[in-house]
């Protein structure tokens, strides 16, 4: 007999994504070793999955690609808090394997901003920042500045301001109102929330700087819903027994 071990799956552990597949036709035994590298925020489901598919007909040129899927029953991991572990399978009967990871980890930033009310004027020119993850990986810096007609752009250095337009009095609710429809322009973030709360949730993951109030403070208060962290990444090594 002989003995193949090899990485079949190195990437990022917040991408839901399959190994390529594996030529089970020799094979009689097999395990999975799987880690993240001690990232103990990576969560989802790791299984292995079996096709029975021949080729037929004269394949097209490059590698044959198995479209039919079972999952093997029994070989599956629940993954809540990183760590390594094993899948072992003692005996195989399979043209195709390979393993399927499903990825429920959350690195995104997600923050709940509640508002406060405006008294006689009290919010104008104030400020608050957050901070945007955007696609390539870098970081972009807003602020939500108030102004009720005679508000002044306090200009915050290497960010980008986004005004919102009140009316003196304007209660919280009516502030939250408007800071979510300001917000609809910035693409790399979904906003919602309900009342006097305004949540920003980034679209893609990675660490920022939190939220909070500017130099000219509204007053305002801010709960990190999920911290924003770089993702870590999953490896998965087969090691086989062969006839």
């Amino acid at each position: 007999m002989k003995n193949m071990n090899n990485s079949i799956l190195v990437a990022a552990d917040n991408v839901s994504q399959n190994s390529a597949a594996v030529n089970a036709n020799q094979l009689i035994r097999a395990s999975w070793q799987f880690n993240f590298g001690g990232d103990v925020n990576a969560a989802g489901t790791l299984k292995i999955q079996v096709s029975n598919d021949t080729f037929t007909g004269i394949p097209t040129p490059g590698p044959f690609a198995p479209t039919n899927w079972s999952d093997l029953t029994g070989a599956a991991a629940t993954i809540s808090s990183g760590g390594t572990g094993m899948i072992l399978l003692t005996e195989l009967a399979y043209q195709w394997i390979r393993a399927v990871w499903t990825s429920t980890s959350n690195y995104n930033e997600e923050t709940t901003v509640t508002t406060v009310a405006d008294v006689a004027g009290s919010l104008n020119s104030t400020y608050f920042t957050f901070t945007s993850k955007l696609l390539d990986g870098s970081s972009q810096l807003y602020y939500v500045w108030f102004d009720n007609g005679t508000g002044v752009d306090p200009e915050v250095a290497d960010a980008i301001g986004i005004p919102v337009v009140y009316v003196d009095d304007d209660s919280a609710d009516t502030m939250a109102t408007l800071i979510r429809a300001a917000l609809a322009a910035v693409t790399e973030v979904t906003v919602g929330g309900t009342a006097d709360d305004v949540t920003i949730n980034n679209d893609y993951p990675g660490a920022v700087a939190n939220a909070a109030n500017g130099a000219a403070s509204p007053g305002f208060s801010f709960i990190i819903d999920n911290g924003g962290m770089d993702p870590g990444v999953i490896t998965v090594n087969m090691n086989a027994m062969s006839a």
